[in-house]
């Protein structure tokens, strides 16, 4: 992708009716498969045209079935689950060539203010500011035509301590290389885009494998959008490797804006051989 328009565009679907939509713009990746990120967002945009204009998905649960092939059509068929006094909530299946390539679980919430609510959250991890250009940032994604919409500030992965394990296995500042519209449905399917940022690279190193594994890809993924986040201001996704057994390494992530403010957690299973 070559900007923020390639952004916009990617996530403009249009409807082809009963609950189905059809993505209008296929990039070139130079992969054989379709980035499972690209997958979770236009699930995202697609469920989000559904439901009420004052909800807004605040987690998304998903399951990879098989490798999408770019420039191949995709569908994804909206199912209706539920729309309550306060959430909604849709199933999508992302099909291709009459094949199930992917299922997501989108649920949304009313966005209404709650002034009786508790606002509690763990610290965001330590990491350089994201305008510092003199620090030695690591490119591992930064500069490939998947991610060029994006600026990217990527931190090598933690040393193991003297148990063996990682505070980190992935750390990295993210924005849209431009300013988005203000559409609150659209940064959060931005966000889910960029949750699936190196995660199973994540997974690889603590299964020693870090850019060795011939097999590396994405089971399930789950995403909870916590407080409001714009994707084109710098957002940190810290990625802790939690497990690696069986060939699949699970991950867990966070992402908090700049002034600290958790927005959003994520995990996701990976298959590692």
């Amino acid at each position: 992708m070559a900007d923020v328009t390639e952004v916009m565009a990617l996530l403009t679907l249009r409807s082809t009716g009963d609950g189905v939509f059809a993505p209008t713009h296929y990039p070139a990746v130079g992969t054989d498969f379709v980035f499972g990120g690209q997958l979770l967002a236009q699930s995202v945009r697609a469920a989000t045209a559904t439901v009420a204009h004052d909800r807004l998905p605040h987690s998304v649960h998903a399951n990879f079935f098989m490798a999408a092939r770019p420039g191949v059509s995709l569908a994804y068929h909206v199912e209706p689950l539920r729309d309550g006094g306060s959430f909604s909530a849709r199933r999508v299946h992302a099909v291709q060539q009459d094949t199930r390539v992917f299922t997501a679980t989108v649920s949304f919430n009313a966005a209404r203010p709650d002034p009786g609510a508790v606002d509690y959250q763990l610290p965001a991890p330590a990491a350089p500011e994201p305008a510092d250009d003199a620090h030695p940032w690591a490119r591992v994604m930064a500069g490939t035509d998947l991610f060029a919409a994006f600026d990217l500030r990527e931190l090598d992965p933690a040393p193991p301590g003297p148990d063996g394990t990682r505070p980190f296995s992935r750390r990295l500042w993210w924005r849209t290389a431009g300013f988005l519209p203000d559409d609150p449905g659209l940064h959060a399917a931005v966000a889910a885009f960029a949750s699936d940022f190196g995660v199973t690279i994540a997974a690889s190193v603590t299964a020693g494998l870090y850019g060795r594994a011939s097999v590396l890809t994405s089971l399930d993924h789950a995403l909870w959008l916590h407080r409001p986040l714009r994707a084109d201001a710098w957002t940190l996704l810290d990625l802790v490797s939690v497990s690696n057994a069986a060939s699949r390494g699970l991950v867990s992530g966070t992402m908090h804006a700049v002034d600290g403010t958790l927005v959003a957690s994520l995990a996701q299973e990976t298959l590692i051989r």
